[in-house]
């Protein structure tokens, strides 16, 4: 929803290829902090004793995953000479 709002705002020209997926991506991978840390939360409030492995596995396991396939699908993209692959410096 957030970023439907930026780019009809305009904050996200349709003349950056790449630039809304690129966006969305970022936001998730960054949302996992945001995740992590209410994982703690409820993972304490239920008595969970090992709430430092929970906050870390699901603020890194899961977009970090999502992250190295999207990456290495950018990678297949870009050898095959696709315009439509994402630049390594918007990486």
């Amino acid at each position: 929803v957030t970023l439907m709002v930026f780019a009809l705002l305009g904050f996200l020209s349709p003349a950056n290829r790449g630039g809304l997926m690129t966006a969305m991506l970022l936001l998730f991978v960054f949302m996992g902090y945001f995740a992590g840390y209410v994982s703690s939360r409820l993972y304490k409030m239920f008595g969970g004793k090992q709430w430092r492995q929970s906050t870390f596995l699901t603020a890194v396991l899961y977009p970090g995953t999502v992250f190295v396939v999207f990456f290495i699908v950018n990678l297949f993209v870009w050898r095959s000479g696709s315009s439509g692959a994402v630049k390594f410096s918007t990486m």
